[in-house]
């Protein structure tokens, strides 16, 4: 792995780990997910602070590819369940007649 694609991988590596760090503090998470994810920091913690070796690397990249598209669900929908009808006001609302 050249230096670009370590690179790459640590930039993924951490917004996978952002992105974990806001699920898991989430108001209207469950306390099963919250387990579950919490897990998940402390297994991309381990790997992301461990020695930077190949072998790291590729249990990195396949901590992202086996976790990263489930991660990224759940971000956008608690994201989504965070802009409810209670924070838009008319008053915001733009006509165009």
């Amino acid at each position: 792995m050249n230096i670009l694609d370590a690179s790459i991988l640590f930039t993924r590596a951490s917004n996978v780990r952002m992105q974990l760090d806001y699920i898991s503090g989430h108001d209207s998470i469950t306390g099963d997910d919250l387990r579950y994810y919490n897990n998940l920091i402390r297994v991309i913690d381990k790997i992301y602070m461990s020695a930077n070796t190949r072998e790291h690397r590729q249990d990195l990249q396949n901590f992202i590819l086996l976790n990263g598209d489930e991660i990224y669900k759940k971000y956008v929908e608690l994201t989504k369940s965070s802009f409810t009808n209670d924070t838009y006001d008319d008053r915001d609302r733009i006509d165009f007649l």
